[in-house]
């Protein structure tokens, strides 16, 4: 089956588009289907090698199986061809500093998928970024929109998280500061010692830590 892609942003982040493959397409079963072939498109490997035109990159169960000019690789019989010709393939993106705290992130559980799909896309997919490291959220809510990625539900990018925020004494944005900015009411964990600092980054890193443990095997 060939696909034409359709006219989003050149640069693609390959993780990305991977993953959005079951959500446009659908869930198949068989070997075969589960290969795809991006053929046609500029493949940059590295940052230090010449990049490889009229390219095809294999993908299978997920995962890069071959990269080389079309003369080099030839896609099995009865793959999913997605033609990529005119387009840019590289690796994703990271962004190592976001939040998702604005009023548009708040019950995450309850936005409906397509609504939800796009603003990720708005705020990260549409640039490339693949990884996300968010510096400070309501721990909770994120880790409940990183579950809808992770399921297949929607498309998006691997999340990494501090959780909450923890801040001084008095150091906390009052919510009527939130509000004015747009951000969702959060109850920060504020600290006066050393020792209750510690004591909330152990408390916090632990909620954190067994989650990534359970879901990434970090």
């Amino acid at each position: 089956m060939r696909t034409k892609l359709c006219p989003f942003s050149c640069a693609l982040g390959l993780a990305i588009l991977v993953a959005s493959l079951s959500c446009l397409f659908g869930q198949v079963s068989s070997t075969v289907t589960n290969t795809w072939a991006l053929v046609g498109g500029t493949t940059y490997v590295s940052p230090t090698e010449a990049p490889i035109f009229n390219s095809v990159v294999l993908i299978k169960d997920g995962k890069i199986a071959a990269v080389g000019p079309s003369g080099s690789v030839t896609p099995p019989r009865g793959v999913n061809v997605l033609e990529c010709s005119g387009r840019t393939i590289m690796a994703g993106f990271w962004n190592s500093h976001v939040h998702f705290i604005r009023r548009k992130w708040a019950d995450v559980s309850t936005i409906p998928s397509p609504e939800l799909a796009g603003q990720l896309q708005d705020m990260l997919t549409r640039y490339g970024f693949t990884t996300v490291f968010d510096t400070g959220s309501k721990w909770e809510n994120t880790r409940r929109l990183r579950e809808r990625i992770e399921s297949g539900e929607i498309a998006g990018p691997r999340i990494y998280s501090t959780g909450e925020i923890i801040f001084a004494k008095g150091g906390a944005p009052e919510q009527r500061i939130l509000d004015v900015v747009g951000t969702m009411r959060l109850e920060f964990p504020e600290v006066s010692n050393p020792v209750e600092a510690s004591a909330a980054a152990r408390k916090l890193s632990t909620k954190v830590w067994t989650v990534l443990r359970s879901t990434r095997q970090v």
